[in-house]
This record gives structure tokens, sequence and C-alpha cells, in this order.
């Protein structure tokens, strides 16, 4: 059979040095006899090569080998004889994107091909055994299936030690590798929904399919955690279930994906197949008989990690197969599909769905998808929530925080999750970050919740050690920060910003460092400083004092002082004044009453108070600044002159007021 005899002759070509002569002569003396159509035609491709390679040697010094050594080369030269269609130029175009090869021109494949073509043609003892032999329907029902076989035995690692030594191996998998006997459901769990259950996602559902009927090698959905990759793919299996011969469901959960693949439940029952020595044996196993089956097939991996990319060669793909997988982490050489988040009015829909005691205003609802920024996975535990304990949907502001306890069970467990924000810290598993990735999403966290720009992030945490542009671009390819490439900006969604600060402590010695990067970005020095350049740290200040205000560490004080001035600078002068008698508590407390950090906010107070037209305040704080300075650095000191100079202008304004 011409594409199993190319097989072998590759095999020969590309691992002679590395497989075992008595490994060769078992295979050719089992599957091709001697006097045998397939025997003959692989003599009359070792006479081509040998042929082609006298008229055009090939230049081996730079380590690659020729395209006639490559099995691609006769996996498109098997389909092109037997079923005459294929596209030369499409194989010279693939040759370019492998490396080893030395990429022939689309003259040298004219050649061989003709040259081979001629040979088949011209041999007259291969023809009258194909005749004999009544061959010409077993090829075209079981090529397929044993070029299958024989190249998923060549692509075994180099550095296998034990190779298959009986080929009865190889006759047994082709006996039990009928696509009759095969089930359509290779897995037993093979999870379906109706596109009438889910809300939205309609275009996203045409692009699936769309892109894998058009021969996408791989379709990857990717996106945060609980937006609905899965429940995608589950709509998309029942969607086009019959146009499927095959489907298998398989689940990542680990980064060991050999494992996950071979654990799939009811897949080697479903092959036929027993478990083999090692996990890798037995998984080699599996892939040679899911790409023996002739059809159309389809193979789903979900919640992938980044390792998958280590097998994107191995796995079964075009044309036989569509391969769709789902991950949070943008995975090496694959191509992502981004799915996006449902808008206000589908989220407000999908709540809806889920919550069906009373008429809801929309208003309402549009604010608490807001607040959680349009999360599928918790709009809908916060929707059968309020369904199963008969809440208000008003009632679930605080369930998050609060960790609120419920029974509800959502699709993506399948099971009850228990305490909110418990089943979210699961679900969103920190665990394998290094230290360094997590500091960088505690630190974001304590940040505006808002996309920032890398500029700005780069500003704030100067103080973490280590490359931040190459931390943000791997917790973005995680899936962990969202990432705006037209804009250069970075934001972490609300949920998991909850989920940070839930499971993580933030004590002094952490928080201190980003305190005072946003002080320092605060502080106005008038000499050379535009007040206005300051006013895009207010929020950023404001966050920091809204999580530790209470903390009565001088650091806090410092904060407080640096944005009252701005938000004097600003016109906020009741805002200033309420953050400056705070900062009074705090420098006194650490400080003391005579300390010039006192009394530097003692004077910033003084000057809010004057700008309010609390003047006698106003004077009692500018002359305590006044005696502290004076006494701590003499009259002529830049501090003592400006307290004193103010001094007289409000006591100036006094008088007039008198």
């Amino acid at each position: 059979m011409i594409a199993a005899s190319i097989a072998l002759y590759v095999a020969d070509k590309v691992l002679g040095p590395v497989v075992e002569h008595t490994w060769q002569t078992k295979i050719k003396a089992k599957l091709f006899p001697k006097d045998s159509y397939k025997s003959r035609l692989v003599q009359v491709i070792h006479q081509t090569v040998k042929e082609f390679e006298a008229i055009h040697p090939a230049d081996k010094s730079s380590g690659k080998f020729p395209f006639y050594e490559s099995k691609f080369l006769f996996e498109k030269l098997s389909c092109f004889i037997l079923y005459k269609n294929g596209s030369l130029e499409n194989v010279a175009l693939d040759f370019k994107s492998n490396t080893n090869i030395i990429v022939p021109h689309t003259e040298q494949l004219d050649k061989f091909y003709l040259l081979f073509l001629d040979n088949v043609e011209k041999d007259k003892k291969l023809s009258a055994l194909f005749a004999d032999e009544n061959y010409k329907e077993q090829i075209f029902a079981n090529s397929a299936k044993l070029n299958g076989v024989i190249i998923g035995l060549i692509s075994i690692k180099k550095d296998t030690t034990k190779i298959i030594e009986d080929t009865s191996e190889i006759k047994k998998i082709l006996k039990e590798g009928n696509n009759e006997n095969m089930p359509k459901e290779l897995s037993t769990v093979l999870p379906k929904l109706s596109k009438d259950r889910i809300v939205g996602r309609t275009n996203d559902l045409k692009d699936l399919k769309k892109r894998l009927f058009g021969n996408k090698p791989v379709v990857l959905m990717n996106g945060m955690g609980g937006i609905g990759k899965t429940t995608l793919a589950m709509v998309y299996l029942t969607e086009n279930y019959k146009e499927y011969d095959h489907i298998l469901w398989v689940t990542s959960t680990t980064d060991n994906f050999v494992n996950d693949f071979i654990s799939t439940p009811g897949l080697l029952e479903s092959l036929n197949l027993d478990y083999r020595e090692n996990p890798q044996n037995t998984y080699n196993l599996i892939i040679l008989k899911l790409k023996s089956l002739s059809g159309k097939s389809l193979l789903i991996i979900d919640n992938s990690f980044a390792e998958l990319s280590d097998y994107r060669n191995h796995l079964p793909g075009q044309p036989n197969w569509h391969l769709l997988v789902t991950s949070r982490v943008k995975i090496p050489f694959f191509e992502p599909k981004e799915l996006g988040f449902l808008n206000e009015p589908e989220s407000v829909e999908l709540f809806k769905k889920h919550y069906t005691r009373e008429k809801l205003e929309d208003n309402f609802l549009k604010e608490l998808v807001k607040s959680i920024e349009y999360h599928t996975l918790t709009i809908e535990i916060l929707a059968k929530t309020a369904q199963d304990l008969s809440m208000f949907p008003e009632e679930l502001n605080t369930a998050i925080l609060e960790n609120m306890e419920t029974d509800v069970v959502v699709r993506h467990s399948d099971k009850k999750i228990g305490k909110i924000l418990s089943y979210l810290t699961l679900t969103f598993d920190l665990s394998k970050l290094p230290n360094d990735e997590i500091a960088v999403l505690k630190y974001i966290s304590l940040l505006p919740s808002e996309f920032i720009s890398y500029d700005m992030l780069e500003e704030a945490l100067s103080f973490i050690e280590g490359n931040l542009k190459i931390l943000l671009v791997r917790l973005a390819k995680k899936g962990w920060i969202l990432y705006n490439d037209d804009e250069d900006t970075y934001k972490l969604h609300q949920i998991i910003l909850e989920v940070v600060q839930s499971k993580y402590k933030y004590d002094d010695e952490f928080i201190i460092p980003l305190i005072e990067s946003i002080s320092n970005r605060l502080k106005v020095d008038y000499s050379k400083d535009n007040p206005i350049s300051k006013f895009k740290w207010i929020p950023y200040g404001n966050e920091l004092l809204n999580q530790f205000e209470l903390r009565l560490i001088s650091k806090i004080g410092t904060l407080q002082n640096n944005l009252a001035v701005v938000l004097r600078d600003l016109g906020d002068f009741k805002q200033a004044k309420i953050l400056l008698e705070k900062a009074m508590i705090s420098d006194e407390k650490n400080f003391g009453e005579e300390h010039p950090s006192t009394a530097r906010t003692y004077s910033n107070l003084a000057t809010v108070l004057h700008n309010l037209g609390d003047f006698s305040r106003a004077k009692y704080f500018c002359e305590k600044a006044y005696h502290i300075f004076l006494a701590k650095f003499g009259e002529d000191h830049p501090n003592t002159i400006t307290v004193r100079d103010n001094l007289d202008i409000l006591l100036k304004e006094m008088e007039k007021g008198n």
C-alpha cells in the first residue's frame, strides 16, 4: 500500500541510526513480505530517491536533511498518488515552517514528483502485483489507518530506550482500529449544553465554527477564569454534535498533560486499548489510535495549561480532526481567540435567567453587574444565591466580601460551592505563581481598579526588583491581569482583586515601599514642580488611604500630608482639611508635638484653614509651626521664613476683618 510503504521508507531514512536493525527487519518481514505490492513499492521509492539524489545531491553540511527524507513529503505524496489531489505549492510552503529541512524550490518538487510517477508507471512488476493482489479497494479503506500507525511509531522520541519489539502490536491496533467499532463518544464525560441555556455568545459560536471548519489547526479560546470558555465549548459540542463521527473531551486538572489525557474516563475502553508499562507509552498508543480513525472528529481540551505547547505536534489535527482548546493562559504557538466579557444588557439578562422570584428593576441590576465587572460566573452565583435563599437582589451588595454561605450549584463545578468568596478563591488558585508575580498582583490590588498605563505602573512600582514589564507580561499571559494592547495598559479584574486581597495579608513591611512611592509622587517642590502634574496621583493616594488609613505608622501621615497639599492646589480644601487633621494625629503619635514633621503638618493645616476662612484656628496652628521651626532651625531657615510670612498675611487679614 502506497501510504504505509512511504511511511516505512521514512523510518529507514530518518530513524535508521536510532532504531535497531532487528526491529526494522520485523516490520518489513511481517507487514511487507517479499514479492508483494507493498514491498515492491518500497523498492520503487528507494530507486526514485537514489536517482534524484544522484542528479540533485543535497548539501548536508548545515546539519539539515533534504526534503525527500521528510515524512511530511511522503504523507502528501501518498495523498497525491492515491486520491489525485493536493498542491505542490502548499507542500513547498509547509516545508518552510520546518527549520530542520533544506527547503526545496518548487521546481525541485516538480522533478521529484514526475520522477516518482514515471518510475511507478514504468514498473511492470508493480502493476502486476497490484492487479494480482486486488489491492485497490483495500488501499482506499485502510491507507489512513495504517499510515497513522507507522507515522506514529516514527514520531517516538529518539531518546526512547525501549521500542516495541513485536509488530503484532501494530497488527492488533489495526485490527481493533476498525472505524465501525469505535463509538462516537470516545470519553465517558461529554458535557453538553443547549444554546438556549446561555446568554449572548452568538457571534462567538459562529466564529468558532467558521475557524474550525475553515481548517484552522487549533482554536484556542483564551480568557479570564469564570468568563464562560467551558460553557461555550459545551454549546459548540452540542450544536455541532451531528457534524462529527467521533468526539473526545479531555479536561486538564494538572500541568501534566499526558496523565490528564490518559486518565480521561472511558477513553482507553472506547479505543479497545490497555494501559501499557508507563503513561508515555499509553499516551503514544492512544494518539496512534486517534489518528487512525477516519471521518470528521472533534477533540476538546478544556482548561489547558501552557505545557500543551510541548505536544502540539503530537495531537491529531486537520483535516480529519478539529481541535478546540480552552485556557486561561496564552499557550505558545497557539493563536488565541480572546473571549471577552458580556456587555451590560447581556449581564442583566443572565442574572434574570437565574433569578425569577420577582420583577426586577434594571437600574439596580446594572449597578450590580457593573460592580463585579460583568464576570459571568459571579453573576450566576449571586443570582442563584438570591433565588435559593429568597433574598432581594439588593442584599447581594456585600455577599462576596462577607463570604456569604450558599448551597447553589454552578456549571463551573457541578457541586455546591459553599461560601462565595472561598469558592472564588479556590477557582482562582494563586498557589502555583512564583513569589515575584504574587507580589506584583498584591501591589496592583492596592491601586485604583482601572486600566493603568505601563508608565504609571513603572513609576508606582519602581521599588520592585526585577523586570516589571516581564512580570506583567507573564501575568497577562496566565490570565491574571487584563491587558489592553492598543494602549499598553493593565488592570486587575474586580473579582480577582477581591480574591487576592482576601487570600494574602498586607503587613507594614510589605505596604511601606508602595506608600513611600506614592507619597514621593505626590510631594510638590514649588521651586521646580507644576502642581498640576501631581493631580494624576490623587486616586492612588486615596486608594491606599482607604485601605490603610487606620494604621498609625509614620508613612501614612506623610502620605496624608502630601495628598492634602495636592488637593489644596486642586481647590478641594475640605478634603485637604480632613486629611491634615488625620495626619496631625499620626505625626503627634509617631514624632511628638515638637518635631519638624509635625510642625510641617501644623503649617499646612493652617494654610487650608485660612483658605476656608477659619482664621482663629489657622492662627493657632501657624503660630505652633513657627515656634517649632524657630527653635529647631533658627529665624533664617526657609521653613521658618515661610511660616512667618504666612502668619503676617493671616494677621493682616484678621485686622481688616475687625
